[in-house]
Protein backbone atom coordinates (compact mmCIF):
# COMPACT_ATOMS: atom_id res chain seq x y z
CA UNK A 1 0.00 0.00 0.00
CA UNK A 2 2.93 2.34 0.86
CA UNK A 3 4.75 1.32 -2.59
CA UNK A 4 1.47 2.01 -4.61
CA UNK A 5 1.16 5.62 -2.79
CA UNK A 6 4.83 6.33 -3.41
CA UNK A 7 4.76 5.07 -6.74
CA UNK A 8 1.03 7.57 -7.52
CA UNK A 9 3.03 10.56 -5.99
CA UNK A 10 6.11 9.78 -8.25
CA UNK A 11 3.60 9.77 -11.18
CA UNK A 12 1.56 12.81 -10.22
CA UNK A 13 5.24 14.34 -9.74
CA UNK A 14 6.49 13.44 -13.35
CA UNK A 15 3.38 13.95 -14.97
CA UNK A 16 2.80 17.55 -13.54
CA UNK A 17 6.66 18.29 -14.63
CA UNK A 18 5.97 16.68 -17.95
CA UNK A 19 2.15 19.29 -18.75
CA UNK A 20 4.14 22.06 -17.07
CA UNK A 21 6.74 21.79 -19.18
CA UNK A 22 6.10 20.03 -22.79
CA UNK A 23 2.21 20.08 -22.30
CA UNK A 24 0.60 21.85 -25.60
CA UNK A 25 0.08 25.20 -23.21
CA UNK A 26 3.41 25.49 -21.98
CA UNK A 27 5.04 24.92 -25.52
CA UNK A 28 2.98 27.79 -27.23
CA UNK A 29 3.64 29.89 -23.39
CA UNK A 30 7.38 29.32 -24.45
CA UNK A 31 7.19 30.05 -28.25
CA UNK A 32 4.91 33.25 -27.79
CA UNK A 33 7.40 34.47 -24.83
CA UNK A 34 10.37 34.03 -27.02
CA UNK A 35 8.83 35.59 -29.72
CA UNK A 36 8.60 38.63 -27.62
CA UNK A 37 12.06 38.12 -26.70
CA UNK A 38 13.03 38.34 -29.79
CA UNK A 39 10.78 41.41 -30.75
CA UNK A 40 12.68 43.43 -28.32
CA UNK A 41 15.90 42.28 -28.89
CA UNK A 42 16.99 41.53 -32.54
CA UNK A 43 15.68 44.30 -34.15
CA UNK A 44 17.79 46.76 -31.93
CA UNK A 45 20.76 44.48 -31.74
CA UNK A 46 20.98 44.53 -35.16
CA UNK A 47 20.42 48.12 -36.16
CA UNK A 48 23.27 49.58 -33.72
CA UNK A 49 25.63 46.57 -35.02
CA UNK A 50 25.35 47.65 -38.29
CA UNK A 51 24.87 51.71 -37.50
CA UNK A 52 28.35 50.82 -35.25
CA UNK A 53 30.10 49.19 -38.29
CA UNK A 54 29.53 52.25 -40.50
CA UNK A 55 29.40 55.44 -38.18
CA UNK A 56 32.74 57.79 -39.27
CA UNK A 57 32.60 58.82 -35.45
CA UNK A 58 34.04 56.65 -32.34
CA UNK A 59 32.96 59.05 -29.31
CA UNK A 60 30.28 60.76 -28.24
CA UNK A 61 29.71 62.02 -24.70
CA UNK A 62 26.28 62.37 -22.82
CA UNK A 63 25.37 62.48 -19.43
CA UNK A 64 24.13 59.20 -18.65
CA UNK A 65 24.54 57.16 -21.42
CA UNK A 66 27.82 57.64 -24.12
CA UNK A 67 28.84 56.34 -27.34
CA UNK A 68 32.24 54.64 -27.64
CA UNK A 69 32.39 52.54 -30.43
CA UNK A 70 34.89 49.68 -29.92
CA UNK A 71 35.45 45.93 -30.92
CA UNK A 72 35.96 43.18 -28.13
CA UNK A 73 38.01 39.93 -28.40
CA UNK A 74 37.30 38.73 -24.95
CA UNK A 75 34.44 38.33 -22.71
CA UNK A 76 33.20 40.30 -19.85
CA UNK A 77 35.90 43.11 -19.16
CA UNK A 78 38.08 41.79 -22.22
CA UNK A 79 39.04 38.84 -20.10
CA UNK A 80 40.64 35.87 -21.90
CA UNK A 81 40.99 38.49 -24.91
CA UNK A 82 44.20 36.73 -26.55
CA UNK A 83 42.68 33.68 -26.21
CA UNK A 84 39.76 32.92 -28.98
CA UNK A 85 39.33 29.43 -28.45
CA UNK A 86 38.66 29.55 -24.89
CA UNK A 87 36.34 32.38 -25.53
CA UNK A 88 33.91 30.57 -27.73
CA UNK A 89 34.47 27.49 -25.62
CA UNK A 90 32.60 29.55 -22.25
CA UNK A 91 30.46 31.37 -24.46
CA UNK A 92 29.02 28.01 -26.01
CA UNK A 93 28.83 26.38 -23.05
CA UNK A 94 27.04 29.10 -21.33
CA UNK A 95 24.43 29.72 -24.24
CA UNK A 96 23.76 25.78 -24.26
CA UNK A 97 23.34 25.55 -20.49
CA UNK A 98 20.90 28.78 -20.99
CA UNK A 99 18.94 26.46 -23.20
CA UNK A 100 18.71 23.90 -20.99
CA UNK A 101 17.45 25.87 -18.32
CA UNK A 102 15.14 27.67 -20.99
CA UNK A 103 13.83 24.47 -22.10
CA UNK A 104 13.68 22.05 -18.73
CA UNK A 105 13.57 24.75 -16.01
CA UNK A 106 11.34 27.36 -17.45
CA UNK A 107 8.05 26.77 -16.04
CA UNK A 108 6.30 30.31 -15.71
CA UNK A 109 5.84 32.44 -18.52
CA UNK A 110 7.95 35.57 -16.96
CA UNK A 111 10.99 33.14 -16.66
CA UNK A 112 10.78 31.95 -20.13
CA UNK A 113 10.86 35.82 -21.03
CA UNK A 114 13.65 36.53 -18.91
CA UNK A 115 15.56 33.40 -19.94
CA UNK A 116 15.06 33.98 -23.19
CA UNK A 117 16.73 37.48 -23.50
CA UNK A 118 19.81 35.62 -22.10
CA UNK A 119 20.12 33.47 -24.74
CA UNK A 120 19.12 35.47 -27.16
CA UNK A 121 21.66 37.88 -26.09
CA UNK A 122 24.46 35.22 -26.06
CA UNK A 123 23.81 33.67 -29.07
CA UNK A 124 23.89 37.00 -30.91
CA UNK A 125 26.92 37.93 -29.54
CA UNK A 126 29.08 34.55 -30.58
CA UNK A 127 27.24 35.36 -34.39
CA UNK A 128 28.45 38.94 -34.30
CA UNK A 129 32.10 37.13 -33.20
CA UNK A 130 32.19 34.80 -36.17
CA UNK A 131 31.19 37.15 -38.94
CA UNK A 132 34.42 38.46 -40.15
CA UNK A 133 33.32 42.94 -40.25
CA UNK A 134 35.05 46.56 -41.13
CA UNK A 135 34.18 48.82 -38.29
CA UNK A 136 34.61 52.03 -40.33
CA UNK A 137 35.37 54.78 -37.44
CA UNK A 138 38.39 52.03 -36.20
CA UNK A 139 40.12 52.01 -39.70
CA UNK A 140 40.59 49.38 -42.87
CA UNK A 141 41.62 46.35 -40.58
CA UNK A 142 38.88 43.84 -41.11
CA UNK A 143 37.26 42.66 -37.89
CA UNK A 144 37.31 38.82 -36.55
CA UNK A 145 36.75 37.08 -33.69
CA UNK A 146 35.00 40.20 -32.14
CA UNK A 147 32.07 41.25 -30.58
CA UNK A 148 31.29 45.17 -31.37
CA UNK A 149 30.76 47.08 -27.93
CA UNK A 150 29.20 50.82 -28.08
CA UNK A 151 28.00 52.17 -25.50
CA UNK A 152 29.20 53.21 -21.69
CA UNK A 153 27.08 54.43 -18.40
CA UNK A 154 27.56 57.65 -17.09
CA UNK A 155 25.84 57.66 -12.86
CA UNK A 156 26.32 60.54 -11.40
CA UNK A 157 29.59 61.79 -13.08
CA UNK A 158 31.66 58.29 -12.97
CA UNK A 159 32.22 56.72 -16.07
CA UNK A 160 31.33 52.88 -15.85
CA UNK A 161 34.51 50.71 -17.38
CA UNK A 162 32.85 48.44 -19.38
CA UNK A 163 31.57 48.95 -22.75
CA UNK A 164 28.14 47.41 -23.67
CA UNK A 165 26.06 46.09 -26.67
CA UNK A 166 22.57 45.41 -26.77
CA UNK A 167 22.52 42.03 -26.28
CA UNK A 168 25.06 42.42 -23.35
CA UNK A 169 21.89 44.63 -21.54
CA UNK A 170 19.43 41.69 -22.82
CA UNK A 171 21.96 38.93 -20.49
CA UNK A 172 22.57 41.36 -18.09
CA UNK A 173 18.70 42.60 -17.53
CA UNK A 174 17.34 38.57 -17.97
CA UNK A 175 19.62 37.40 -15.29
CA UNK A 176 18.59 40.27 -12.97
CA UNK A 177 15.24 40.10 -13.28
CA UNK A 178 14.98 36.58 -13.04
CA UNK A 179 17.33 36.45 -9.91
CA UNK A 180 15.23 39.12 -8.35
CA UNK A 181 12.13 37.22 -9.49
CA UNK A 182 12.89 34.37 -7.79
CA UNK A 183 14.02 36.12 -4.60
CA UNK A 184 10.69 37.78 -4.36
CA UNK A 185 8.70 34.34 -4.91
CA UNK A 186 10.60 33.40 -1.90
CA UNK A 187 10.00 36.09 0.43
CA UNK A 188 6.38 35.76 -0.51
CA UNK A 189 6.12 31.92 -0.82
CA UNK A 190 5.92 31.81 3.13
CA UNK A 191 3.03 33.98 3.15
CA UNK A 192 1.37 32.03 0.60
CA UNK A 193 1.57 28.98 2.51
CA UNK A 194 0.29 30.61 5.32
CA UNK A 195 -2.94 32.02 3.62
CA UNK A 196 -3.70 28.35 2.14
CA UNK A 197 -3.38 26.86 5.24
CA UNK A 198 -5.62 29.42 7.11
CA UNK A 199 -8.26 28.62 4.47
CA UNK A 200 -8.38 24.73 5.14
Amino acid sequence: MKKTKKHQKKNHYFGGYWSQTFGLKAIITKLIMFSIAIVLLIPAAVALNLWAQKSPMKEFDNSFISIEINVNQGIAFSWLENNTMYVYLIQAIVVFCVLIILIFFCKKWYYVLFWSLVFLGGLFNIIDRVCVKKVLCLGDELVKNAAIDYFKFNINGINFPAIFNIPDVGVCLGAALSVLTGLVELIIYPFKKNKKSNKK
